[in-house]
């Protein structure tokens, strides 16, 4: 069972897109060994399956919680086949980028 101390709520400006007047908003965050930070794009909250059903926040946790026990190189392959399997076909209608970060 994957536990949460943190999360963080979706805010603030897009990034990597230039528009005047950007200003970033910068923090720090210590890791652990074997703590790990998710970073999505909306792509992959809002992937649609063939039902028209969107993954959003409750799969996104869920998928999290059996990924937990793998390792950090493993992560991003394995979540994208839970992803494919949860479109079942679909295509992807926006971008779809995924990182995670952490300590072995």
């Amino acid at each position: 069972q994957i536990e949460v101390e943190k999360t963080f709520e979706v805010s603030g400006k897009l990034i990597g897109l230039p528009l005047p007047d950007n200003s970033y908003s910068v923090g720090e965050v210590a890791f652990a060994k074997g703590e790990r930070l998710a970073v999505f794009s909306d792509g992959v909250t809002e992937a649609e399956n063939t039902s028209g059903e969107t993954f959003e926040e409750k799969e996104l946790m869920a998928c999290h919680a059996r990924l937990n026990a793998l390792d950090v190189e493993q992560i991003g392959q394995t979540f994208f086949e839970d992803l494919d399997r949860f479109r079942i076909g679909a295509p992807a209608k926006d971008d779809t980028t995924y990182l995670v970060i952490g300590l072995a």
